[in-house]
C-alpha cells in the first residue's frame, strides 16, 4: 500500500511534526480506513490509496509542505491508521496484541528496518503459536498482522529518528 518511493524518502527524512500528521489523519473517515485495510492486505494499490495521497497534498498544499516533507506525512499518516485499525482487528479477532507489541519491541527496538513485512508476520505467527494461539486463527489474521508488522515497523523508526 505505501509506495516503495515513499518508503526510500522516509528513511533520510525526519519524523513529521504531530499537528502536520493530525491534519492527514482527522480527514480520513472511518469507513476509508477500513477500505484501506482491505485494500492494503489484498497487496492492491488502487483508489483507496489515491484518496489518502489526495488527502496529504491537500494538506501539503494548505499547509506549504515541501514534495518530500508531504511524502513523507502522508506515508507516517498512513502507518499510523493502518497501525491502529490493525491493531483494533487483531485484538477483536483474540490475538495477543502486547505480546505482538513486545515481540515487535524486541526486534525492532533499536529501530531496525525490515522490507518483507509478510515473512515477518509469518515468524511472528510461528512464535505466536508457540505461546499457545492457535495455528487457524493467526493464518485467517495473516495479512492484518503483516499490515501491522509493516506500520509498526515505520513508526518505530520514526521514533528512534526522532531520539
Amino acid at each position: 500500500m505505501i509506495s516503495i518511493a515513499f518508503a526510500a524518502l522516509a528513511i533520510t527524512l525526519p519524523p513529521p511534526a504531530s499537528d502536520d500528521l493530525a491534519c492527514i489523519v482527522e480527514q480520513v473517515p472511518l469507513a476509508l480506513r477500513l477500505e484501506a485495510i482491505q485494500e492494503a492486505t489484498s497487496a492492491a494499490s488502487g483508489p483507496v490509496q489515491r484518496r489518502l495521497v489526495a488527502i496529504g497534498l491537500d494538506c501539503a498544499r494548505r499547509r506549504n509542505w515541501t514534495s518530500a516533507y508531504a511524502a513523507n506525512t502522508t506515508m507516517f499518516a498512513v502507518a499510523t491508521l493502518l497501525r491502529g485499525d490493525g491493531r483494533d482487528i487483531l485484538q477483536r479477532e483474540g490475538i495477543p496484541i502486547d505480546v505482538v507489541d513486545r515481540w515487535l519491541d524486541r526486534r525492532f527496538g533499536a529501530g531496525g528496518l525490515e522490507r518483507d513485512s509478510l515473512a515477518l508476520a509469518r515468524e511472528l505467527s510461528a512464535d505466536l503459536e508457540q505461546g499457545g494461539s492457535p495455528a487457524t486463527l493467526l493464518d485467517a489474521n495473516l495479512r492484518v498482522l503483516a499490515i501491522y508488522v509493516m506500520a509498526s515497523q515505520e513508526l518505530i523508526r520514526q521514533a528512534a529518528q526522532a531520539d
